[in-house]
Protein backbone atom coordinates (compact mmCIF):
# COMPACT_ATOMS: atom_id res chain seq x y z
CA UNK A 1 0.00 0.00 0.00
CA UNK A 2 0.89 3.12 -1.07
CA UNK A 3 0.16 6.49 0.32
CA UNK A 4 0.79 9.74 -1.41
CA UNK A 5 0.06 13.35 0.50
CA UNK A 6 1.04 15.82 2.67
CA UNK A 7 1.87 14.65 6.09
CA UNK A 8 -0.75 15.02 9.00
CA UNK A 9 0.17 18.34 10.54
CA UNK A 10 1.59 21.43 8.42
CA UNK A 11 3.07 23.54 9.47
CA UNK A 12 3.67 25.87 6.05
CA UNK A 13 5.66 28.84 6.85
CA UNK A 14 7.94 29.65 10.22
CA UNK A 15 5.72 31.38 12.85
CA UNK A 16 6.86 35.00 13.06
CA UNK A 17 8.07 36.11 16.48
CA UNK A 18 5.39 37.98 18.40
CA UNK A 19 2.07 36.79 16.44
CA UNK A 20 -0.15 34.41 18.05
CA UNK A 21 -1.26 31.29 16.29
CA UNK A 22 -4.02 28.67 16.59
CA UNK A 23 -4.07 25.50 15.22
CA UNK A 24 -6.51 24.99 13.09
CA UNK A 25 -7.78 21.31 11.78
CA UNK A 26 -8.98 20.82 8.14
CA UNK A 27 -9.87 18.23 5.68
CA UNK A 28 -8.62 17.18 1.97
CA UNK A 29 -9.16 14.63 -0.70
CA UNK A 30 -5.69 12.63 -0.99
CA UNK A 31 -5.29 9.99 -3.52
CA UNK A 32 -4.56 6.25 -1.76
CA UNK A 33 -3.61 3.57 -3.81
CA UNK A 34 -4.05 -0.81 -3.06
CA UNK A 35 -3.29 -3.38 -5.03
CA UNK A 36 -2.87 -1.05 -8.00
CA UNK A 37 -6.66 0.11 -7.28
CA UNK A 38 -6.25 4.39 -6.28
CA UNK A 39 -9.34 5.91 -4.52
CA UNK A 40 -9.61 9.42 -3.20
CA UNK A 41 -9.70 9.12 0.60
CA UNK A 42 -10.42 11.95 2.77
CA UNK A 43 -7.16 12.91 4.95
CA UNK A 44 -7.29 15.14 8.24
CA UNK A 45 -4.46 17.98 8.50
CA UNK A 46 -3.56 20.99 10.71
CA UNK A 47 -2.65 24.53 10.18
CA UNK A 48 -1.65 27.65 11.86
CA UNK A 49 -3.54 30.54 11.92
CA UNK A 50 -2.67 33.89 12.98
CA UNK A 51 -4.52 35.67 15.38
CA UNK A 52 -5.76 39.08 14.65
CA UNK A 53 -4.65 41.83 17.75
CA UNK A 54 -7.37 42.47 19.77
CA UNK A 55 -9.58 45.50 18.83
CA UNK A 56 -9.78 47.16 22.07
CA UNK A 57 -12.25 49.65 20.36
CA UNK A 58 -14.74 47.46 19.72
CA UNK A 59 -14.47 45.81 22.99
CA UNK A 60 -14.76 49.02 25.13
CA UNK A 61 -18.16 50.08 22.73
CA UNK A 62 -19.32 46.67 23.33
CA UNK A 63 -18.45 46.46 27.02
CA UNK A 64 -20.15 50.50 27.40
CA UNK A 65 -23.15 49.52 25.07
CA UNK A 66 -23.72 46.57 27.89
CA UNK A 67 -23.53 48.90 30.49
CA UNK A 68 -26.16 51.48 29.27
CA UNK A 69 -28.39 48.29 28.70
CA UNK A 70 -28.35 47.66 32.15
CA UNK A 71 -28.34 50.62 33.37
CA UNK A 72 -31.83 51.30 31.57
CA UNK A 73 -32.99 47.54 32.66
CA UNK A 74 -32.55 49.15 36.51
CA UNK A 75 -34.20 52.44 35.93
CA UNK A 76 -37.26 51.09 34.47
CA UNK A 77 -37.61 48.83 36.87
CA UNK A 78 -36.48 51.78 39.49
CA UNK A 79 -39.20 54.04 37.55
CA UNK A 80 -42.26 51.33 37.49
CA UNK A 81 -41.64 50.82 41.02
CA UNK A 82 -41.69 54.30 42.19
CA UNK A 83 -44.44 55.27 40.10
CA UNK A 84 -46.51 53.19 40.80
CA UNK A 85 -46.43 52.94 44.41
CA UNK A 86 -47.45 56.49 44.15
CA UNK A 87 -50.35 55.74 41.55
CA UNK A 88 -50.93 52.39 43.07
CA UNK A 89 -53.09 54.94 46.11
CA UNK A 90 -55.44 56.08 43.61
CA UNK A 91 -56.14 52.89 41.52
CA UNK A 92 -55.38 49.08 41.20
CA UNK A 93 -51.92 48.53 41.31
CA UNK A 94 -52.03 46.48 38.42
CA UNK A 95 -53.13 49.60 36.41
CA UNK A 96 -50.58 51.96 38.19
CA UNK A 97 -47.64 49.98 37.54
CA UNK A 98 -48.86 49.49 34.24
CA UNK A 99 -49.13 53.31 33.98
CA UNK A 100 -45.95 53.83 35.72
CA UNK A 101 -43.97 51.98 32.66
CA UNK A 102 -45.18 54.62 30.76
CA UNK A 103 -42.97 57.26 31.76
CA UNK A 104 -39.83 55.85 30.85
CA UNK A 105 -41.41 53.85 27.76
CA UNK A 106 -41.54 57.48 26.64
CA UNK A 107 -38.29 58.58 26.58
CA UNK A 108 -37.15 55.32 25.40
CA UNK A 109 -39.12 55.64 22.42
CA UNK A 110 -37.67 59.09 21.77
CA UNK A 111 -34.22 57.67 22.46
CA UNK A 112 -34.92 55.47 19.42
CA UNK A 113 -36.08 57.60 16.75
CA UNK A 114 -33.46 59.93 18.06
CA UNK A 115 -31.01 57.04 16.54
CA UNK A 116 -33.16 56.59 13.49
CA UNK A 117 -32.58 60.14 12.39
CA UNK A 118 -28.97 60.64 13.84
CA UNK A 119 -27.83 61.87 10.41
CA UNK A 120 -30.52 64.58 9.86
CA UNK A 121 -29.92 66.99 12.89
CA UNK A 122 -32.83 68.81 12.57
CA UNK A 123 -35.60 65.77 11.91
CA UNK A 124 -33.86 64.83 15.35
CA UNK A 125 -33.97 67.70 17.48
CA UNK A 126 -37.87 66.64 17.61
CA UNK A 127 -37.43 63.31 19.41
CA UNK A 128 -34.43 65.32 21.23
CA UNK A 129 -36.28 67.52 23.16
CA UNK A 130 -39.49 65.10 23.69
CA UNK A 131 -37.23 62.67 25.16
CA UNK A 132 -35.94 65.19 27.47
CA UNK A 133 -39.23 65.99 28.38
CA UNK A 134 -40.68 62.84 29.03
CA UNK A 135 -37.22 62.38 31.20
CA UNK A 136 -38.13 64.92 33.15
CA UNK A 137 -42.08 64.14 33.90
CA UNK A 138 -40.84 60.91 35.14
CA UNK A 139 -37.95 62.42 37.54
CA UNK A 140 -40.70 64.66 38.78
CA UNK A 141 -43.10 61.80 39.25
CA UNK A 142 -40.55 60.02 41.49
CA UNK A 143 -39.34 62.89 43.53
CA UNK A 144 -43.23 63.27 44.21
CA UNK A 145 -43.47 59.54 45.27
CA UNK A 146 -40.58 59.92 47.85
CA UNK A 147 -41.73 63.52 49.37
CA UNK A 148 -44.85 61.74 50.07
CA UNK A 149 -43.34 58.70 51.34
CA UNK A 150 -41.60 61.34 53.51
CA UNK A 151 -38.14 60.39 51.90
CA UNK A 152 -37.49 63.48 49.56
CA UNK A 153 -33.49 62.24 49.58
CA UNK A 154 -34.49 59.10 48.56
CA UNK A 155 -36.53 60.03 45.72
CA UNK A 156 -33.91 62.85 44.53
CA UNK A 157 -31.32 59.57 44.26
CA UNK A 158 -34.52 57.84 42.46
CA UNK A 159 -34.13 60.86 39.74
CA UNK A 160 -30.52 60.65 39.48
CA UNK A 161 -30.79 56.89 38.15
CA UNK A 162 -32.88 58.15 35.26
CA UNK A 163 -30.78 60.88 34.56
CA UNK A 164 -27.83 58.64 34.29
CA UNK A 165 -29.21 56.55 32.06
CA UNK A 166 -30.81 59.41 29.93
CA UNK A 167 -27.03 60.61 29.87
CA UNK A 168 -25.64 56.80 28.77
CA UNK A 169 -27.65 56.95 25.70
CA UNK A 170 -27.48 60.49 24.74
CA UNK A 171 -23.11 59.77 24.82
CA UNK A 172 -23.36 56.86 23.35
CA UNK A 173 -25.67 57.90 20.70
CA UNK A 174 -23.36 60.87 19.90
CA UNK A 175 -20.47 58.84 19.32
CA UNK A 176 -22.31 57.21 16.44
CA UNK A 177 -24.16 59.73 15.13
CA UNK A 178 -20.89 61.96 13.06
CA UNK A 179 -21.72 65.08 11.15
CA UNK A 180 -22.07 64.88 7.42
CA UNK A 181 -20.58 67.50 5.06
CA UNK A 182 -23.72 69.15 3.31
CA UNK A 183 -22.91 67.66 0.02
CA UNK A 184 -23.16 64.27 1.68
CA UNK A 185 -25.21 65.18 3.84
CA UNK A 186 -27.88 67.02 0.72
CA UNK A 187 -27.36 63.80 -1.21
CA UNK A 188 -28.65 61.70 1.19
CA UNK A 189 -31.28 63.72 2.02
CA UNK A 190 -32.84 63.73 -1.55
CA UNK A 191 -32.10 60.18 -1.55
CA UNK A 192 -34.43 59.59 1.36
CA UNK A 193 -37.12 61.86 -0.34
CA UNK A 194 -36.68 59.80 -3.37
CA UNK A 195 -36.93 56.49 -1.43
CA UNK A 196 -40.18 57.74 0.87
CA UNK A 197 -42.29 59.14 -2.23
CA UNK A 198 -41.54 55.65 -3.81
CA UNK A 199 -42.82 54.05 -1.06
CA UNK A 200 -45.79 56.18 -0.15
CA UNK A 201 -46.75 55.76 -4.44
CA UNK A 202 -46.70 52.41 -4.22
CA UNK A 203 -48.95 51.89 -1.13
CA UNK A 204 -51.38 54.70 -2.72
CA UNK A 205 -51.91 52.53 -5.90
CA UNK A 206 -51.85 49.30 -4.29
CA UNK A 207 -54.63 50.36 -2.51
CA UNK A 208 -56.50 52.32 -4.91
CA UNK A 209 -55.97 49.06 -7.30
CA UNK A 210 -57.31 47.09 -3.61
CA UNK A 211 -60.59 48.86 -4.01
CA UNK A 212 -60.94 48.79 -7.46
CA UNK A 213 -60.49 44.79 -7.93
CA UNK A 214 -63.19 44.83 -5.24
CA UNK A 215 -65.62 47.40 -6.25
CA UNK A 216 -65.56 45.48 -9.49
CA UNK A 217 -66.33 42.51 -8.03
CA UNK A 218 -69.54 43.26 -5.53
CA UNK A 219 -70.97 45.23 -8.16
CA UNK A 220 -69.79 44.00 -11.45
CA UNK A 221 -70.94 45.43 -14.66
CA UNK A 222 -72.54 48.41 -12.21
CA UNK A 223 -69.02 49.42 -11.40
CA UNK A 224 -67.91 49.72 -14.81
CA UNK A 225 -70.98 51.77 -15.90
CA UNK A 226 -70.06 54.32 -13.27
CA UNK A 227 -66.40 54.20 -13.94
CA UNK A 228 -67.23 54.91 -17.67
CA UNK A 229 -70.29 58.17 -16.21
CA UNK A 230 -67.43 59.40 -13.60
CA UNK A 231 -65.12 59.95 -16.53
CA UNK A 232 -67.23 61.37 -19.04
CA UNK A 233 -68.17 63.64 -16.70
CA UNK A 234 -64.37 65.04 -15.62
CA UNK A 235 -63.43 64.94 -18.88
CA UNK A 236 -64.70 69.01 -19.96
CA UNK A 237 -63.08 69.85 -16.38
CA UNK A 238 -59.85 68.41 -17.01
CA UNK A 239 -59.50 70.20 -20.37
CA UNK A 240 -59.87 73.62 -20.61
CA UNK A 241 -61.88 75.51 -23.14
CA UNK A 242 -59.28 77.81 -25.54
CA UNK A 243 -60.42 80.35 -27.66
CA UNK A 244 -59.75 84.06 -28.66
CA UNK A 245 -61.02 86.95 -30.65
CA UNK A 246 -59.99 87.10 -34.57
CA UNK A 247 -59.11 90.30 -35.86
CA UNK A 248 -60.12 91.56 -39.32
CA UNK A 249 -57.67 91.38 -41.87
CA UNK A 250 -55.70 94.54 -42.46
CA UNK A 251 -54.81 95.99 -45.89
CA UNK A 252 -51.00 95.62 -47.05
CA UNK A 253 -49.12 99.08 -46.49
CA UNK A 254 -46.41 100.17 -49.07
CA UNK A 255 -45.49 103.47 -47.22
CA UNK A 256 -45.36 104.67 -43.43
CA UNK A 257 -47.57 107.81 -44.72
CA UNK A 258 -50.66 105.45 -45.74
CA UNK A 259 -50.92 103.93 -42.18
CA UNK A 260 -53.68 105.38 -40.82
CA UNK A 261 -56.00 105.69 -43.61
CA UNK A 262 -55.28 101.60 -44.42
CA UNK A 263 -56.16 101.75 -40.45
CA UNK A 264 -59.54 102.95 -40.91
CA UNK A 265 -59.87 101.20 -44.34
CA UNK A 266 -59.56 97.59 -42.29
CA UNK A 267 -62.29 98.65 -39.79
CA UNK A 268 -64.91 99.03 -42.71
CA UNK A 269 -67.20 95.85 -43.27
CA UNK A 270 -66.38 94.29 -46.81
CA UNK A 271 -68.00 91.49 -49.35
CA UNK A 272 -64.13 90.17 -49.62
CA UNK A 273 -62.37 90.09 -46.77
CA UNK A 274 -62.39 86.77 -44.68
CA UNK A 275 -65.16 87.49 -41.72
CA UNK A 276 -63.94 86.68 -38.43
CA UNK A 277 -64.58 83.04 -36.38
CA UNK A 278 -67.59 83.29 -34.06
CA UNK A 279 -66.56 81.81 -30.62
CA UNK A 280 -68.81 78.46 -30.18
CA UNK A 281 -69.03 76.80 -26.99
CA UNK A 282 -71.60 74.06 -26.97
CA UNK A 283 -72.63 73.17 -23.96
CA UNK A 284 -73.45 69.36 -24.25
CA UNK A 285 -71.18 66.57 -22.12
CA UNK A 286 -69.33 65.44 -25.69
CA UNK A 287 -68.23 69.07 -26.26
CA UNK A 288 -64.87 69.61 -27.62
CA UNK A 289 -62.59 72.51 -26.85
CA UNK A 290 -62.52 74.96 -29.12
CA UNK A 291 -59.39 75.09 -31.72
CA UNK A 292 -57.01 78.27 -31.28
CA UNK A 293 -57.49 80.72 -34.21
CA UNK A 294 -54.73 80.51 -36.86
CA UNK A 295 -53.57 84.17 -38.22
CA UNK A 296 -55.78 85.29 -41.57
CA UNK A 297 -55.10 86.12 -44.62
CA UNK A 298 -56.33 88.38 -47.00
CA UNK A 299 -56.68 87.20 -50.47
CA UNK A 300 -54.97 88.75 -53.02
CA UNK A 301 -57.59 90.04 -55.51
CA UNK A 302 -58.96 91.76 -52.01
CA UNK A 303 -55.90 94.41 -51.66
CA UNK A 304 -56.83 97.77 -52.99
CA UNK A 305 -54.29 99.47 -54.71
CA UNK A 306 -51.93 102.34 -53.24
CA UNK A 307 -52.57 106.27 -54.13
CA UNK A 308 -50.69 107.18 -56.72
CA UNK A 309 -50.65 103.73 -58.68
CA UNK A 310 -52.88 102.48 -61.76
CA UNK A 311 -54.52 99.34 -61.55
CA UNK A 312 -53.07 98.45 -65.10
CA UNK A 313 -49.32 98.36 -64.40
CA UNK A 314 -48.70 98.26 -60.53
CA UNK A 315 -46.10 96.03 -59.39
CA UNK A 316 -47.08 93.34 -56.71
CA UNK A 317 -47.21 94.60 -53.42
CA UNK A 318 -44.40 93.40 -50.51
CA UNK A 319 -46.22 94.16 -47.57
CA UNK A 320 -47.94 91.01 -45.95
CA UNK A 321 -51.69 91.13 -44.67
CA UNK A 322 -50.80 89.66 -42.00
CA UNK A 323 -52.98 90.49 -38.84
CA UNK A 324 -51.19 88.69 -35.40
CA UNK A 325 -53.20 87.11 -32.76
CA UNK A 326 -53.57 88.66 -29.46
CA UNK A 327 -50.62 88.48 -27.44
CA UNK A 328 -47.83 87.88 -30.08
CA UNK A 329 -44.49 89.94 -29.85
CA UNK A 330 -42.83 91.97 -31.98
CA UNK A 331 -40.07 88.69 -32.73
CA UNK A 332 -43.75 86.90 -33.93
CA UNK A 333 -44.80 89.19 -36.09
CA UNK A 334 -41.40 89.66 -38.14
CA UNK A 335 -41.27 85.85 -38.40
CA UNK A 336 -44.94 86.01 -39.67
CA UNK A 337 -44.05 88.41 -42.23
CA UNK A 338 -41.18 87.04 -43.86
CA UNK A 339 -42.39 83.80 -44.62
CA UNK A 340 -45.43 85.28 -45.82
CA UNK A 341 -43.54 88.04 -48.05
CA UNK A 342 -39.78 86.90 -48.05
CA UNK A 343 -38.56 90.25 -49.97
CA UNK A 344 -40.16 92.66 -48.06
CA UNK A 345 -38.50 95.18 -47.53
CA UNK A 346 -37.09 97.28 -44.14
CA UNK A 347 -39.21 100.06 -44.52
CA UNK A 348 -41.90 97.78 -45.46
CA UNK A 349 -41.54 95.51 -42.42
CA UNK A 350 -40.84 98.58 -39.90
CA UNK A 351 -44.89 99.85 -41.20
CA UNK A 352 -46.08 96.67 -40.99
CA UNK A 353 -45.03 96.42 -37.38
CA UNK A 354 -45.61 99.61 -36.84
CA UNK A 355 -49.17 99.07 -37.82
CA UNK A 356 -49.85 95.62 -35.96
CA UNK A 357 -47.76 96.82 -32.31
CA UNK A 358 -47.56 100.95 -32.37
CA UNK A 359 -44.82 102.88 -32.43
CA UNK A 360 -42.64 102.64 -30.16
CA UNK A 361 -38.83 103.69 -28.90
CA UNK A 362 -35.93 102.33 -31.04
CA UNK A 363 -38.31 100.42 -33.09
CA UNK A 364 -36.44 100.73 -36.29
CA UNK A 365 -33.60 99.44 -34.46
CA UNK A 366 -35.52 96.61 -32.98
CA UNK A 367 -36.78 95.17 -36.16
CA UNK A 368 -33.88 95.40 -38.16
CA UNK A 369 -31.79 93.64 -35.22
CA UNK A 370 -34.90 91.23 -35.60
CA UNK A 371 -35.03 90.28 -38.58
CA UNK A 372 -31.14 89.65 -39.06
CA UNK A 373 -31.65 87.17 -36.45
CA UNK A 374 -34.60 85.65 -37.72
CA UNK A 375 -33.04 84.96 -41.00
CA UNK A 376 -29.60 83.86 -39.86
CA UNK A 377 -31.42 81.29 -37.67
CA UNK A 378 -33.39 80.39 -41.15
CA UNK A 379 -30.04 79.87 -43.19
Amino acid sequence: MTTSGHPDTESGQPPIPGIRYRVEKRTRMVPTTIDGDTRMVPNEYYVQIPIPPRDWDAIFLRGVTTVAVAVTGVEVAWSAASIGSLLSSVVHDAIAYGAASVFSAGWLTCQVIEWLERYDPDRAKVARAAGWLALLIAMGAILAQGVRAGQPVAGGVGMAVSLIAKGLWTILMRHFAVPLGQGVGGWLHLRRQEVAAQRALSGELRRMKADEAYTAAVYGDVATAARGVTQAAELPAMVPSVSAPVQAAASPMSAPSDVHDTAQASSQPSGDTVPARPDIRPDGPDSRPAAVPTPVFAPADAVPPTSGQGTGDTAPDMSPAVVAPIGQSIAGTIRTALADVPGITDDGLLAHVRSVHGDRKNLADTVTRTRRRVERRAS
